[in-house]
């Protein structure tokens, strides 16, 4: 499924940059990493959690029989990652770089979620 594979390629770039180069995706963020703690933790959730999710979208996309339900988990993911940084906006304020990113999140989210009926209605 295509869907699958652009958002598996997405995820994978993400988690690459964070894992690579954290001192500037953490920069980007606002975020600061003063030590082995916080460099361990970024890398780990920014980059592996990523690329965790990359290979996962990125294997199911080739077993037709994990489609769907591949679809159906990063639909609700990528929905609550867009809910929850809506929310961050209104709670701590709009920031550009963190709209764009919003904007991104929706767009996935909404691709899922299309594909996903798509892939229900094929099956079903």
């Amino acid at each position: 499924m295509k869907t699958l594979l652009v958002v598996g390629v997405l995820y994978l770039f993400s988690g690459a940059w964070c894992a690579w180069q954290p001192e500037l995706a953490s920069a980007y963020l606002g975020f600061s990493l003063t030590g082995s703690l916080a460099n361990s933790e970024f890398f780990s959730v920014y980059g592996g959690l990523q690329i965790g999710l990359a290979v996962a979208l990125l294997c199911s996309a080739r077993i037709p029989l994990y489609v769907e339900a591949s679809l159906f988990f990063a639909m609700l993911f990528s929905g609550i990652l867009c809910l929850f940084r809506a929310i961050s906006l209104a709670l701590y304020g709009l920031e550009t770089g963190l709209l764009l990113m919003l904007l991104l999140e929706a767009a996935i989210a909404i691709s899922l979620l299309f594909a996903w009926q798509s892939s229900r209605k094929t099956h079903h």
